[in-house]
């Protein structure tokens, strides 16, 4: 039990770690936000009848656009976690130019 417990540096752990937490809270946010745009324009009878004209009229074309909307899936999930990459970071290089001028 020698260990000496570095208060400070617990503190600045803490706080660091909060911020990324709400940062990650921010990106599923967005993520869910505009899912929940999405189904709620295609189950709206506006989308639904676009969605009908498109099966019947484009048969062909729908298993492209199933692999086009899961694309679209992952896309949004890892696109959204290098926007908040590049947030995170150009925070951070804010944050240090503002403690160092």
């Amino acid at each position: 039990m020698d260990k000496s417990l570095n208060i400070n540096g617990l503190i600045k752990k803490t706080e660091r770690l909060e911020y990324e937490d709400g940062l990650r809270n921010f990106q599923f946010g967005a993520i869910f936000l505009v899912l929940g745009l999405a189904n709620g324009y295609f189950f709206t009878p506006v989308g639904l009848e676009l969605f009908a004209r498109a099966l019947i009229r484009y048969q062909d074309l729908q298993i492209v656009g199933l692999a086009g909307l899961i694309g679209l899936t992952f896309l949004l999930a890892f696109g959204s976690e290098r926007v908040m990459e590049r947030i995170r970071r150009a925070l951070r290089d804010l944050r240090q130019g503002a403690q160092n001028g």
